[in-house]
């Protein structure tokens, strides 16, 4: 992998991560943007972080005191602690 290419990939996933976090501004999702195009593999990273950061949320959403709604709705998990 060239040195640019290894930059491109720690951008992108410092990029990814600010953007699950909510702190992603309006000039880095461009850039973060034209850091997708024509890149498959981490065209597939981005949906795998997503997906997995809507189903964190949904499993926070739906909390109920420590019992966690699983996605689908359909059956539930006590956690202690939470």
């Amino acid at each position: 992998m060239s040195d640019n290419n290894q930059k491109n990939d720690e951008e992108f996933r410092r990029l990814l991560s600010r953007l699950a976090e909510g702190s992603l501004d309006k000039a880095d999702a461009e850039v973060l943007e034209s850091l997708l195009i024509n890149q498959p593999e981490r065209q597939a990273l981005y949906l795998e972080t997503m997906w997995l950061d809507a189903s964190l949320i949904e499993l926070r959403v739906g909390a109920h005191g420590n019992r966690f709604i699983l996605p689908g709705g359909n059956c539930s998990l006590d956690i202690p602690g939470f």
